[in-house]
């Protein structure tokens, strides 16, 4: 009990710094206006979204036909958070999703690039992912690190995809070979036939997973991208605001994750991940310590104990008080020294982990020289007054979040803008248009500021809301600023969001915040819709106290970097240094400019730690203490010890016996075949289901050469072969081999088998574990004969259907004859009298002639073989796998008349001599069964039967087949027995394995009967046997299951 108590405290130590540890702050929920929810119930389930199929990893279908990939992530999320479904569809091609979408047969497509033709039927969100296209080389080739070392190389890409066109326009000497698809292209590259490979880094990374491809690296970046948005249809403007909701409420941790997910090819080791293997070095300490500690305090423990029998007197063990007196504390001090330490080292380790450094960003040539040549000459446009994003302070200087975020940029790439403060946003986006400017530091992405910049992606989301003065008390939306004078700061992104969905509006426009917001304090206009952070900088500065929020604009900025599209190498290497400020960093910046703490688990990552660590030691002394107390008891029963290791000597002794006997009694019980070789291939054991498959006893075969004895002739070179390599060295092989019964039967088993070396290296003996799979090879083998008598049928049916044609013209052609000739047709008359011929003496002619018996002869004839053609053109139908109700005795007539038509000129044999008994219960129950099956096991023992009867020459001989149909338990029994030259029991026992036959080369292929027990035993779980004596004939028996 007391032990319990010492284990359940340290759990609960460290369940309750678990549990008074704050956890994640979930995403925020999606604020909804009253018609968005309405318009969301009305449409739950039916709006159709088409996704991609084949664009891994960003949409794809998977193998069980589910969609999968980032977007479809994202899809799971915005669904989850607007409590509404779409209704998915699957289109393959990309221009049929396109067209479907230009005529509204699709309302969403989840992952497409905006583009002028397509905003003339689409609406599109903010960009949610960027895809650039990425130089995949070899690792071992470090000649190509950028776009300017591919001239005169093999370069791969994929056809008809928008980088060949980039590469052509700004690389015009590239070699570039277009190949089907992203796999062959990276598969040209790992295997040498092409030097390196234009490929989009998550494509890229998705396929080198799931090719297993380990040699690629990422030598540099093209400079081409695509940028993803979600497509609505532009007739429904209230789908892409919530959409674009949906997508502002999904955080950039929730982003990363999903990214990670999906993205896992592998860039050059950097700083960061030196640190945090730093950081697991430290951890790696701490359990070296925990070990130390825990070895130091059990050898004391162990010379406590054997204190007593040292002295000659009674065991004991010391206590904790004597622990700490002087007498022990060079072992106590030591002791608690290595936990405190223990603890110190798993807090720093945790701590330097989760505060690693941010890695170096690695650049390619061109781009270092780039920012070389242009240090102090890229200009940077500056919003003076957007407080506490981006300012200039009453000193001149650019301050700010964005201020900072430029800073770090700046030491990151040892480079420095060239500041330009803007007098409104409006000139802003003026000098941004005519290329006055190179980079503005913080700006929303649309579609018309796409035509001119480049954008990275979005590093800070900023929340727009409704500002009135106090004296107004009613919440508003945008809808209801149709009634009051509003302020919009001029060119924003909101102004032209507010002139497009609510055009009632009045609005005035004002070149900054702090003017907007002096205008509503001083009653010029109604109400002002700015940004949050904004406007509580400036209501602080100013002391403006009259002001308060009136409701959401539902409407946030998603502010990126951006950079003239002009320059796409300086895109590239912002995106570069974007990618490589932290998430830490970012926070902490936000927390020192906006007052907002926006992941406050990492604000408790110490606290964490500190209280795992606290708990682990805790933990640790407690089971010390609680282990200091156990041992006390067994001190009383030590004297005893030599006996009790003894007993259990002894008993270890007993349980190896037991054991050995135990894995004797498992091997020979087991159905799988165990041998045991000598170095010469003697036979050393086997076991009990070998002994019983090949026929012998262990007598008969120990010592015999097992190779000589069993395996087939044409295996033995191979067995020969493994043997010898098994004996050299030690080793393994698992290979099939043929291995032949006293019977004379051959088994198909796969061994796994292999050597055993003494400990002085010498060969002990060599082991083999085998596993019969005749079975499964005869299956397979039928299946397959299966499939070629089902292409023998479609054949079959084909030329059935061929000759029908003719045979109708020529039995037509005879009636029609016939027809000419009746001296009863005032027809045949008129036109006989007009040629001067007499009808009746020609009629007696034709009668003396015995052309009519001859014309009668064609027709009959031809209803014969248009019998024979509909009786092959139901056999070579191809059957589904359903199972009819059946007559069985009409099925045996159809099989009969089918087979009727089968003859041999060469060897003077036709069925139609044969004597066909029928003997049949007419009362015999339907049975279930897939019909065109048993017609051809019946068809295959009737045709076997005809040919054995043919071989018999007897001129007295009468050959006869005699059909029994009977109920008998429950199923339907069919007996064929033929009065031919029967079997010997060796043939007979073998009729049914697969190519088995006793007709001479060319005759048959000894699968019928092998195909029929297939059929009968698989297919219908009935059960197919024969009985023949030599010179008695021989009788088939068949049951089936009436269901």
């Amino acid at each position: 009990m007391k032990m319990k108590t010492a284990l359940t405290l340290p759990a609960i130590v460290l369940l309750l710094g678990i549990a008074i540890t704050p956890a994640r702050v979930m995403a925020s929920t999606i604020e909804l206006t009253g018609e968005e929810k309405q318009w969301l119930h009305e449409h739950d389930g039916k709006i159709i979204l088409a996704p991609e199929t084949n664009y891994p990893p960003l949409h794809f279908l998977d193998e069980s036909g589910s969609f999968t990939g980032m977007a479809e992530d994202y899809l799971i999320i915005l669904e989850k958070r607007l409590g509404f479904h779409f209704k998915k569809v699957t289109v393959h091609e990309w221009a049929s999703m396109l067209s479907m979408a230009k005529n509204r047969e699709i309302d969403v497509i989840m992952t497409i690039v905006n583009t002028p033709e397509r905003r003339e039927y689409f609406n599109f969100t903010t960009p949610f992912f960027h895809s650039s296209t990425m130089i995949i080389v070899r690792q071992d080739d470090q000649s190509i690190n950028s776009m300017e070392d591919l001239p005169g190389k093999k370069v791969t890409a994929t056809k008809g995809y928008q980088v060949i066109n980039y590469a052509s326009e700004h690389f015009p000497k590239l070699d570039i070979i277009q190949v089907p698809d992203e796999q062959t292209s990276l598969k040209m590259v790992s295997e040498g036939k092409a030097r390196a490979a234009l490929v989009q880094l998550d494509v890229a990374s998705y396929y080198i997973e799931k090719l297993n491809i380990k040699n690629l690296r990422v030598a540099g970046e093209t400079g081409h991208t695509y940028d993803f948005s979600i497509g609505s249809r532009n007739d429904w403007p209230i789908l892409n605001r919530i959409l674009e909701k949906g997508l502002a409420s999904i955080t950039p941790d929730e982003r990363e994750e999903i990214y990670r997910k999906w993205i896992h090819l592998e860039q050059a080791s950097s700083h960061m991940e030196r640190n945090r293997l730093r950081s697991l070095v430290i951890l790696l300490s701490a359990g070296i310590a925990m070990i130390l500690a825990i070895i130091l305090f059990l050898k004391f423990l162990k010379k406590s104990m054997h204190v007593a029998r040292r002295n000659d007197g009674p065991a004991s063990i010391v206590s904790i008080r004597q622990l700490l007196s002087g007498k022990y504390l060079y072992l106590t001090v030591p002791l608690i020294a290595s936990m405190f330490i223990l603890a110190f080292l798993i807090l720093a380790g945790f701590y330097y982990y989760m505060t690693a450094d941010s890695p170096e960003i690695k650049l390619t040539d061109e781009e270092q020289q780039w920012l070389m040549n242009n240090n102090n000459k890229t200009t940077l446009a500056v919003n003076p007054v957007w407080a506490p994003i981006e300012f200039i302070d009453e000193n001149g200087v650019y301050t700010g979040y964005t201020a900072d975020i430029i800073n770090k940029i700046e030491k990151k790439l040892q480079f420095s803008f060239k500041i330009v403060p803007m007098s409104s946003w409006d000139n802003t986006i003026i000098s941004a248009k005519t290329g006055k400017v190179d980079v503005i530091g913080l700006i929303s992405q649309t579609p018309d500021r796409s035509l001119y910049l480049s954008f990275t992606k979005p590093y800070l989301t900023v929340q727009n809301v409704i500002l009135v003065r106090k004296n107004l008390k009613n919440n508003l939306t945008l809808a209801d600023l149709r009634n009051f004078k509003t302020a919009l700061v001029r060119g924003t992104a909101l102004e032209g969001y507010i002139k497009s969905r609510f055009p009632g509006v009045p609005i005035n426009l004002v070149n900054n915040e702090t003017e907007g917001l002096r205008k509503l304090s001083f009653g010029e206009v109604d109400a002002m819709v700015t940004s949050l952070p904004a406007a509580s900088w400036i209501i602080e500065r100013e002391g403006l106290i009259n002001f308060r929020i009136a409701g959401d604009a539902e409407f946030s900025y998603s502010l990126s970097i951006a950079s003239r599209k002009d320059i796409p190498i300086l895109h590239n290497i912002l995106e570069k240094a974007m990618n490589h400020i932290t998430t830490n960093e970012q926070q902490q910046l936000k927390k020192k400019w906006l007052g907002l703490n926006y992941d406050i688990e990492s604000d408790h990552n110490f606290f964490i730690m500190l209280m795992v660590s606290t708990g682990i030691f805790i933990f640790i002394i407690i089971l010390i203490l609680q282990w200091n107390r156990s041992l006390k008891k067994l001190v009383n029963i030590r004297s005893q010890e030599l006996a009790r290791e003894l007993a259990e000597r002894t008993k270890a002794q007993q349980e190896a016996m037991q054991q050995s006997d135990f894995n004797k009694i498992f091997i020979q019980a087991s159905p799988l075949f165990y041998v045991a070789l000598d170095g010469n291939g003697r036979i050393l054991m086997m076991n009990d289901a070998a002994l019983r498959a090949l026929g012998y006893n262990l007598d008969e075969v120990m010592g015999g050469d097992f190779i000589s004895l069993f395996v087939t002739e044409e295996d033995r070179d191979a067995a020969q072969e493994v043997q010898c390599g098994l004996s050299s060295c030690p080793s393994e092989s698992t290979r099939q081999f043929d291995i032949i019964s006293r019977s004379g039967r051959i088994l198909t088993v796969e061994w796994y088998s292999c050597s055993l070396f003494r400990r002085d290296g010498s060969f002990d003996f060599l082991f083999s574990m085998g596993t019969d799979i005749t079975e499964r090879k005869r299956t397979e083998e039928i299946m397959l004969q299966t499939e070629k008598m089902m292409t023998v049928a479609g054949l079959a049916a084909g030329m059935a259907h061929e000759i029908n044609n003719p045979l109708g013209i020529i039995m037509l052609a005879a009636e029609s004859v016939k027809r000419r000739f009746d001296i009863n047709n005032a027809q045949n008359l008129k036109t006989a009298e007009s040629l001067h011929l007499d009808l009746p003496q020609m009629h007696g002619y034709l009668e003396k002639r015995e052309i009519y018996k001859y014309l009668e002869s064609i027709q009959n004839a031809g209803s014969r073989a248009a019998k024979i053609v509909s009786n092959m053109l139901q056999f070579s139908r191809t059957a589904g796998t359903e199972k009819t109700s059946t007559d069985i005795n009409k099925l045996i007539n159809d099989s009969i008349e089918l087979v009727s038509s089968d003859y041999d000129m060469k060897k003077n044999y036709d069925f139609k001599h044969i004597i066909i008994k029928r003997e049949y219960d007419m009362a015999l129950s339907r049975v279930l069964c897939i019909r065109n099956e048993i017609e051809q096991v019946i068809f295959n023992i009737l045709k076997n039967a005809a040919h054995a009867l043919n071989e018999k020459r007897d001129e007295e001989f009468e050959p006869r087949i005699t059909i029994r149909t009977m109920e008998q338990a429950n199923r339907a029994v069919i007996h064929l027995s033929d009065n031919g030259p029967g079997m010997e029991e060796t043939v007979r026992y073998r009729i049914f394995e697969p190519f088995y036959t006793t007709k001479p080369v060319g005759d048959g292929t000894g699968l019928g009967l092998s195909v029929s027990y297939f059929i009968i035993t698989q297919n219908h779980h009935g059960s197919i046997s024969a009985s023949s004596q030599p010179g008695e004939g021989t009788t088939f028996t068949i049951t089936l299951p009436f269901s």
